[in-house]
């Protein structure tokens, strides 16, 4: 089929979802191989999962995807339900944009300057990226093309310790309330498994150069109304190399397009949002302080706002994955009492000061030193005078 617009609507009764591409999860419902997509031929392409008047909303799952018509050049899902993409969703070097959630309308909203309000009539309930640590699973690649996002909840990672804990994961029982909670201590926490996917059960993702890539586009434009959250995919503990990676954003018109655009729900602002990897070709801190004309935020919370763990516009509050080096937390048993309290606490100088100070600190240096439970310590044949100072009490 060729045109200049092909919009295809999945019009079945309750249940009938939307499945796309090679090996889409679930099944029954409408679905399209990704042959069958491929023979769309058109500038725009619509699927539609029933967001019109009347219409059943129905889910849409995607599989692996590759989009390879060169005709085509604005690709939309329109979903008003949870989406789930567990494969490498690619594209052609011509494709120009790729939306997923919402509808016509919510698209319009995202605007630089959109004041409009959005609710949950504009978004996708649940946009799920699933991806697996060898990054054969949930990933969006599209070269230079705009990526639009558009759902109340978005959670891009591993299902295991990350999007299972954020209820964003298929039959998750966990309440909107708790899953806010969790992404807002998900953010605020290095030690957790979004700053860390090994952590809380979860597993690092396999090295790669660069690093691991969940989503690759020119530019991308998010609104949701709880929480968006990308998994870092960063490996920790081997130094400054690929530490934050998951995302990459190069916009070659960053001057006139913004790189990143976040809009929240009107009202409230809302809050978290987190990614890693370059913007531009800008890294770690420094991609957190580009100006509005690359980073364009709208009612979100800036508190709650980061880029490769700093805040949006500040690049202050910076959080990083606290995996220690195993150099760092070696500590012997003997030495295990490093801050003691004293219930008959002295202050810890002569408060009658001569002229010279010289009595200020005078016994600072041994002062409580005797109240630590410090285990004896062994002393050679031949070391006489260290053992007799230490029978004494007397620090060595």
């Amino acid at each position: 089929i060729t045109g200049k617009s092909i919009t295809i609507i999945d019009n079945g009764g309750s249940g009938n979802s939307l499945r796309l591409g090679t090996n889409p999860t679930g099944s029954g419902g409408f679905q399209l191989s990704e042959t069958e997509l491929n023979n769309l031929g058109a500038v725009d392409v619509i699927l539609d999962a029933g967001t019109g008047t009347g219409q059943t909303r129905q889910d849409v799952a995607i599989g692996g995807l590759n989009l390879t018509n060169s005709a085509v050049r604005n690709f939309s899902i329109y979903a008003l339900q949870r989406i789930d993409l567990t494969g490498n969703l690619t594209s052609a070097s011509t494709l120009q944009s790729l939306q997923l959630g919402g509808t016509a309308t919510a698209a319009a909203l995202l605007q630089k300057d959109s004041t409009a309000t959005a609710t949950a009539a504009d978004m996708a309930t649940v946009l799920r990226i699933a991806a697996t640590t060898d990054g054969k699973g949930g990933a969006i690649k599209i070269g230079t093309a705009r990526l639009d996002l558009l759902a109340a909840s978005i959670g891009v990672g591993q299902d295991g310790g990350f999007l299972d804990a954020l209820g964003v994961a298929p039959g998750s029982t966990v309440t909107q309330q708790a899953a806010l909670q969790q992404a807002a201590l998900m953010i605020s926490n290095p030690n957790s498994s979004l700053y860390n996917a090994a952590k809380n059960g979860g597993a690092p993702y396999a090295t790669t150069s660069g690093g691991q890539q969940l989503i690759g586009a020119g530019s991308m434009r998010v609104r949701y109304s709880n929480f968006a959250l990308f998994q870092n995919t960063g490996q920790q503990n081997t130094g400054p190399t690929n530490t934050n990676t998951g995302v990459t954003l190069d916009n070659t018109n960053a001057t006139t397009t913004p790189t990143l655009s976040l809009f929240g729900a009107f009202p409230p602002i809302v809050g978290p949002f987190g990614i890693f990897g370059k913007l531009n070709g800008i890294m770690d801190t420094q991609a957190a302080l580009l100006g509005p004309s690359v980073i364009v935020v709208t009612a979100i919370d800036r508190a709650s706002a980061r880029i490769n763990g700093c805040l949006v516009g500040s690049g202050a509050g910076c959080l990083s994955s606290s995996s220690l080096p195993t150099s760092l937390i070696n500590i012997l048993p003997a030495r295990t009492t490093i801050i003691f309290a004293n219930s008959d606490f002295r202050v810890p100088f002569n408060p009658l000061v001569a002229t010279n100070n010289d009595t200020l600190f005078g016994d600072v240096g041994t002062f409580g030193l005797g109240d630590i439970n410090d285990a004896p310590i062994e002393c050679p044949a031949d070391d006489r005078t260290g053992c007799a100072a230490q029978n004494k009490g007397a620090p060595k």
